[in-house]
């Protein structure tokens, strides 16, 4: 592809690709934020399906969070440019971003219809990066290009953005196995939060564990003209202090309990079974337990 590129006497084919969509966005007439949207849908339908392949019947098992509706809400709501989930494994990072995913932007009553999301399961990010180059520049999640971003035409033609466009990153554990790597996109990832400083309709969140959390937290600490574009999230160096989807509440726990008509209820299973109902407040143990 740099060989044809340069033959046609482009730098490189990611020059070419620039230039060709400058023109294209040039030339056309098309409702564009449509058009991204229904590109950018290809991304997170592939992603979806991958998500609930992974999690499973699990999924059965999980009460919807309140919390993370909650705190989705406030954080679109919000000024803020990008948040996070962060937790162990097993705590339900997964579930939680396939109901927000669905209620706000995916289902048939989707709270968002004009807002488009970008839905990338990390575990298959390089999958979907070569699955087609027309759908979408997720390249640049993995080498940051401003001139080469979708934004740079919305940036240019504000009144052609109908909403937000929300990236969500599921599992950013899963795309390398080389902590060198990680760094590499994580840096990768904190430029593209702060060439958004000033772009109210771009939101990012990702979720991770603590480990990545603090290779993370590491680098924002090292420039803290980034933290205030972070919504609710820690930066201390404690991998217990950055832990923000909390275990499962007995209320949650009971909503399971009846939906699988088990003979008894949370109340019996505190007095009679303590140690089992502090268990199964973890979500994964409270599958296994069902």
């Amino acid at each position: 592809l740099d060989t044809l590129s340069v033959f046609l006497e482009f730098e490189n084919w990611q020059v070419f690709l620039n230039n060709s969509e400058q023109l294209k966005h040039d030339s056309s007439e098309k409702d564009t934020w449509e058009d991204l949207k229904k590109r950018t849908e290809k991304i997170t339908n592939i992603s979806l399906k991958s998500l609930k392949d992974k999690v499973g019947i699990r999924i059965q098992n999980y009460p919807y969070r309140k919390f993370a509706d909650k705190k989705f809400t406030n954080f679109l709501a919000s000024s803020k440019i990008a948040t996070a989930f962060v937790a162990p494994d097993c705590y339900g990072k997964t579930p939680i971003v396939i109901q927000l995913s669905e209620k706000f932007f995916t289902g048939p009553n989707a709270l968002c219809p004009n807002d488009i999301l970008c839905l990338v399961d990390g575990s298959i990010l390089f999958n979907l990066i070569t699955h087609d180059q027309k759908i979408n520049r997720l390249y640049n999640l993995l080498n940051f290009d401003p001139q080469n971003s979708f934004s740079a035409f919305f940036r240019a033609h504000p009144e052609r953005v109908k909403g937000k466009f929300v990236l969500i990153i599921d599992g950013i554990d899963d795309i390398y196995q080389i902590d060198g790597k990680t760094v590499q996109f994580l840096d990768n990832l904190l430029k593209m939060v702060l060439s958004y400083k000033d772009i109210g309709w771009f939101k990012l969140l990702i979720t991770c564990t603590p480990r990545i959390w603090r290779m993370l937290s590491g680098r924002i600490n090292l420039e803290p003209i980034l933290k205030p574009f972070w919504y609710n999230v820690v930066f201390q160096e404690t991998e217990n202090d950055f832990i923000n989807i909390p275990l499962l509440r007995k209320k949650e726990i009971e909503k399971i309990l009846k939906k699988n008509r088990f003979p008894y209820c949370a109340d019996d299973l505190q007095i009679n079974y303590p140690d089992m109902l502090e268990n199964i407040k973890n979500p994964y143990m409270l599958h296994l337990f069902m």
